[in-house]
């Protein structure tokens, strides 16, 4: 079963650095944990794979969380990722248009506007990070947090079958803009925190998004019972990514499977082990 949208990951070479541009933004750090184990079965996902990596949580008032992961092999090259809008700025964007706008910077900035996310949509990119992000510069956007992410996600009706059927998701709207038909999917958990609006938008990326690439490479969902929501993804023609692992995150151990959807978006799901697991696990 689905839970809910646990966090947007992002790509971070200093986070320190990364997570006072966040505090900025009215983001709380909830945990932060150096020297993490970095499993083997990510090998896949990485430009260049590290036995451990450095972890940061971030939440806004509202919204899903935003983890900082450092790899010590961050590339500042843009990637397929997804990308993600905030609220609740009240202040000069930090991130400074420092490149020029793709065609598919200003689709999103459409789609951001059609689809209800956002009234001013304002994208600038961090010249040290390569991480590229949207504001609502609307005196409406008051809240801090993540409001919506978006991403390149192939041929649409493929792509809903994915977020839909396999990711419990509900498509609340649809349209079109610049060419390239989008759908609002709604992620709804028992939990507030775990709520997320993704756009769906119909196209591929220039590349397919690795964990250490610039940006926001992957979305992860709260799960109970993993190996069955593997196999249903599996059922909508998600690829898995090597095992199902072990972690230990923030006093949390957890379960975790890596995929990559038919349209290049990276999906991680996450099972909080609970104890009584955990005892069976050691009495066995």
């Amino acid at each position: 079963m689905i839970l809910g949208v646990d966090h947007v990951a992002l790509s971070s070479a200093d986070i320190a650095r990364d997570g006072a541009v966040l505090r900025q933004y009215g983001f709380d750090r909830v945990f932060e944990s150096p020297d993490c184990p970095n499993d083997a079965n990510k090998r896949p996902l990485l430009e260049q794979y590290q036995m451990a990596h450095d972890l940061a949580l971030y939440r806004g008032q509202t919204g899903i969380a935003i983890e900082m992961t450092c790899h010590g092999s961050e590339v500042t090259r843009p990637s397929g990722g997804y990308e993600v809008l905030l609220g609740g700025v009240d202040k000069p964007w930090p991130m400074a248009a420092a490149k020029r706008p793709t065609e598919e910077t200003h689709l999103i900035g459409a789609i951001w506007r059609e689809s209800g996310m956002a009234e001013d949509p304002i994208w600038g990119i961090d010249a040290g990070s390569g991480a590229a992000a949207w504001i609502d510069g609307s005196a409406n956007a008051s809240t801090s947090g993540v409001r919506a992410v978006a991403v390149l996600a192939g041929p649409l009706d493929q792509a809903e079958a994915v977020w839909i059927e396999g990711l419990q998701g509900r498509e609340a709207r649809r349209g079109r803009a610049g060419g390239r038909s989008w759908a609002l999917i709604e992620v709804r958990g028992p939990v507030a925190a775990w709520n997320a609006n993704v756009i769906l938008v119909e196209g591929r990326p220039r590349r397919e998004p690795m964990l250490d690439h610039a940006g926001f490479p992957c979305l992860a969902f709260h799960v109970r019972g993993l190996a069955e929501d593997v196999a249903r993804l599996m059922d909508c023609g998600v690829a898995v990514i090597g095992d199902a692992f072990d972690a230990a995150v923030a006093g949390r151990r957890l379960r975790v499977q890596m995929l990559r959807a038919a349209g290049g978006e990276l999906i991680e799901l996450i099972e909080t082990v609970r104890r009584a697991e955990q005892q069976a696990v050691k009495d066995s």
